[in-house]
């Protein structure tokens, strides 16, 4: 008898983080540094303006494209961060960045479209090019560059079939962000080759040392070929909030919202309130939540660097650290599962990024100091009951 399972469904990969995470909630006792998701709770405002919503009868379908007014909220604020012009039908608001890039996927990619990802890479990324029925080209994202992407290594990667190619800056797993001339040298190449761009932005609000963030879209002659996806999720601390939205040449937007109809009808009423109050929370507030974050990653920076055998990158944005394990010859899921079971520190492996992940493990930094002296801690102890690593 048939089981009735699609390919798809037999050929959607499983995700390395989730693995850990489930293990880790069979036990007690465990510092989850495996998971990215802020620790700050929304803040007030937000959950008030839901309340009064909800009490005001705002619980029914809103428009597949999302609410007016936050729609001309997200264009007006997204306007004045890039210098170029946005109006609300170029936005469509969805149920989190998540479903954003699906829908950018679905209404932009046909079978066979190449898609070019750079790895280590967000695991959702291959899941949905699958879906459309796209085919993956990943480019290896060297440590030699702070797993910064090149764009001579771009340019090389392309071919006749490639379509589109995934910009995640500031990058998960890594924390890399571009600097200025690789990102003109990606938007020279997506104009030259006739390339859309699919822009992650959704660590835009976590950059450090005062670093701003610049948008590819931005650039000139970029706006018309970037979907930009961003979301609420990690600026608000608004995970399970699910609200995120894409921004993109009016045509693709409509079409975003027609294909949104026939998944979710529409994002939550009472979580598009909740993101319209998110634009008058005060920029101190978020401000003091990315010091905190910054505070943290120097923390850990400091304590795992006098951890003999690993090797760390001090990243530039998001609020995740990519630490090298290579140099203890020991697959990076079978060593997350090791520390989780030893020592009770859940930690993501790098193969959950990517075959090109392989030799690290992401660790998420939201999360009190606290528990991240006592990760750091149980860590030493972990890697010091290890074999001698061997030197790199």
């Amino acid at each position: 008898m048939s089981d009735f399972l699609s390919e798809r469904a037999r050929t959607l990969p499983y995700s390395g983080i989730r693995e850990v995470f489930d293990l880790a909630g069979t036990m007690d006792g465990v510092i989850h540094l495996e998971i990215g998701e802020p620790d700050f709770k929304t803040p007030p405002s937000i959950v008030k303006a839901s309340f009064r919503a909800a009490a005001a009868g705002m619980t029914h379908y809103t428009s597949s494209a999302g609410v007016p007014e936050l729609r001309a909220r997200i264009a007006e604020r997204l306007a004045s961060e890039l210098g170029i012009p946005f109006g609300p039908a170029e936005v469509t608001v969805t149920a989190g960045g998540m479903e954003a890039l699906l829908l950018a996927m679905l209404v932009t990619l046909d079978p066979g479209d190449e898609v070019i990802v750079p790895s280590p890479h967000w695991p959702n990324y291959e899941a949905h090019v699958l879906l459309c029925g796209g085919t993956i080209k990943r480019l290896r994202l060297e440590e030699s560059q702070g797993f910064r992407l090149d764009p001579v290594a771009l340019r090389n990667a392309v071919s006749e079939r490639t379509k589109a190619l995934i910009l995640n800056s500031p990058h998960n797993p890594t924390g890399a962000v571009l600097d200025d001339e690789r990102l003109e040298g990606v938007a020279k190449l997506a104009r030259d080759r006739d390339l859309l761009v699919f822009a992650d932005e959704a660590y835009a609000c976590l950059t450090f040392e005062g670093r701003p963030f610049r948008s590819i879209a931005s650039l000139a002659g970029m706006k018309e070929r970037t979907v930009i996806v961003r979301t609420f999720s990690k600026s608000h601390a608004m995970t399970g909030w699910r609200v995120g939205y894409l921004v993109a040449p009016r045509a693709l937007a409509e079409r975003a919202a027609r294909l949104h109809e026939h998944t979710s009808a529409c994002t939550s009423s009472v979580s598009q309130a909740a993101a319209l109050a998110a634009f008058d929370v005060p920029a101190e507030t978020t401000g003091k939540m990315v010091r905190e974050y910054e505070g943290r990653r120097d923390l850990l920076v400091r304590g795992l660097k006098r951890i003999p055998g690993l090797r760390v990158w001090k990243s530039e944005g998001t609020f995740y650290l990519f630490v090298a394990v290579d140099a203890f010859g020991i697959p990076a899921l079978e060593l997350a599962k090791r520390l989780l079971l030893e020592e009770r520190v859940a930690v993501a492996p790098g193969t959950a990024f990517g075959e090109e992940g392989e030799g690290y493990v992401r660790l998420c930094f939201a999360n009190s100091r606290a528990n991240l002296r006592e990760a750091v801690r149980r860590m030493r102890v972990f890697f010091a009951g290890l074999q001698t690593p061997t030197p790199c």
